[in-house]
């Protein structure tokens, strides 16, 4: 999806315009909420809901409110309200390009010093950044320095992503590593393609044909894709080396497919990122005599640095792919963005620690009961680990609903049809009234959002499940934000 698509018209939330004018209080809310989890099929126990009139943080409906549950992806709510607070909606993550010495005048020759590509946290060097494309970004990238007279360069290509620290890969997230899948990919401070390789496998005349996007020499790869027949046999899975990055393709490919593409995880995403910024630099006319390395121990950027190019990625548009997509990779660079510049240390546990302290005012406010549970150790909800109550995530709504940056917010959440709901809340009395983060793990289910009654009322609400039937739990927080929603 082109990430210009993720900023929707106007509704009744952008744009702007004054809130329509809330009418008084609905009556029995918290009776009705109690009356549909006692008509979900669900044990009360496993189920958790708040809803929190933004306006005062008057807590309206609780069903185990503040008890702690596993909020998987729905904590994407909370890491993005902290970001766009902490940090502003437009504060750019960047990936710099820069020479040394500086470039002083265009020469005959190559430019002696070598190039220094930095990294900011900045995930848009993807198909959901700016421009739409990962190709279209590393050449947009690299065609800034062509535009600088640069032709070739004696020196290395110096990849530093030391803005981020510690492991790449939260020890708990027990879906990543040989799997290679997508939603676990490294968290790195320079990544490109969401620190993934899309696998396309496809019927040949001698077996199966396997190739890899972006074009890479760091992935070796091993092709154990048969051919079949039969369409039900059609599939195929990745099998990710413990260290270096050899990616083993196996399973079946129908013989009558036109192929099929699936992105894969690897290691040593700022490796991936230097490299294809390598390739684009070629691709632009600009030859790199040197090796593409890491800083030696001890060296650092020079003082004096010429930046040569500059891709920038705005927070806001990061909130909106983890929340709207529910992008986990661009979730845990925000967290680790706010470690950085809150802590002094771009890790999980520094960033888990500043979200926080960001959002300690939001957890303690309102009425209905004590300060929210609330303990992250993750940005994207991977984790099992997370813990956080339906309290917590609604007030946290509420709060981002009062701040500033509640349009800049808000205008990154998935809405009907859109997004991780794009087959729910699809009447018509849904439409521009429904502003929503999914979660869903095995056997967890999750929905914190916005929504507008007819009328035009604010409500911030959670629903939270866990130990449950997925879809059971869905029909229940469809009917929680139909009964706050209204009409039919």
């Amino acid at each position: 999806m082109n990430p210009r698509l993720l900023l929707l018209p106007p509704l009744l939330l952008l744009g702007g315009a004054p809130w329509p004018r809330a009418s008084a209080a609905s009556p029995g809310l918290d009776g009705v909420v109690a009356g549909l989890v006692g008509a979900s099929g669900l044990k009360p126990h496993t189920v958790a809901v708040a809803v929190v009139d933004p306006r005062d943080g008057t807590l309206l409906a609780d069903h185990r409110a503040f008890e702690e549950m596993t909020p998987a992806s729905c904590l994407k709510v909370a890491t993005t309200a902290a970001a766009i607070t902490a940090l502003g909606p437009d504060h750019p993550l960047r990936t710099r390009l820069l020479l040394v010495p500086p470039r002083r005048g265009a020469g005959p020759g190559p430019m002696e010093g070598d190039l220094w590509l930095v990294g900011g946290g900045d995930p848009g060097l993807s198909e959901h950044g700016p421009e739409g494309s990962t190709l279209a970004a590393l050449d947009a990238f690299a065609a800034e320095a062509s535009k600088r007279g640069v032709r070739a360069v004696a020196g290395d290509l110096v990849f530093d992503a030391s803005y981020f620290d510690g492991p790449r890969v939260h020890p708990t997230w027990t879906d990543a590593g040989a799997s290679a899948r997508w939603y676990a990919a490294e968290v790195d401070a320079l990544t490109v393609n969401d620190g993934c390789v899309d696998v396309t496998v496809e019927p040949g005349a001698g077996g199966a044909r396997i190739t890899l996007r972006p074009e890479t020499g760091i992935v070796t790869l091993v092709n154990r894709v048969g051919l079949t027949d039969a369409r039900r046999e059609h599939g195929f899975g990745f099998l990710l080396s413990a260290e270096g990055n050899t990616l083993q393709v196996s399973g079946k490919v129908w013989t009558k497919s036109s192929g099929a593409t699936s992105p894969a995880a690897i290691h040593d995403p700022a490796l991936l990122c230097a490299e294809q910024v390598g390739r684009a630099l070629a691709r632009a006319g600009i030859a790199v005599a040197g090796k593409i390395r890491r800083p030696r121990e001890g060296e650092a950027l020079p003082a004096g640095a010429a930046v040569l190019a500059e891709h920038r990625t705005p927070v806001r548009l990061a909130c909106a792919v983890a929340n709207t997509r529910s992008q986990n990779l661009w979730a845990e660079t925000l967290l680790r963005v706010l470690g950085a510049e809150r802590k002094g240390e771009g890790s999980f546990e520094a960033g888990a620690a500043a979200m926080r302290e960001i959002l300690a005012g939001a957890l303690a406010e309102g009425s209905g009961g004590p300060t929210a549970a609330f303990r992250p150790v993750d940005g994207s909800g991977l984790s099992r680990a997370n813990a956080a109550s339906a309290a917590a995530l609604a007030r946290i709504l509420a709060s981002a609903w009062r701040s500033p940056a509640r349009d800049a917010y808000f205008q990154g959440f998935a809405r009907p049809g859109t997004g991780t709901l794009d087959d729910r809340f699809r009447e018509k009395r849904f439409e521009g009234r429904v502003f929503a983060k999914t979660g869903t793990l095995r056997s967890v289910s999750g929905l914190a959002g916005l929504a507008l009654g007819q009328d035009g009322r604010p409500y911030c609400f959670a629903v939270l499940g866990e130990k449950l039937d997925v879809s059971r739990a869905r029909r229940l927080q469809d009917a929680v934000v139909g009964a706050l929603v209204g009409g039919r």
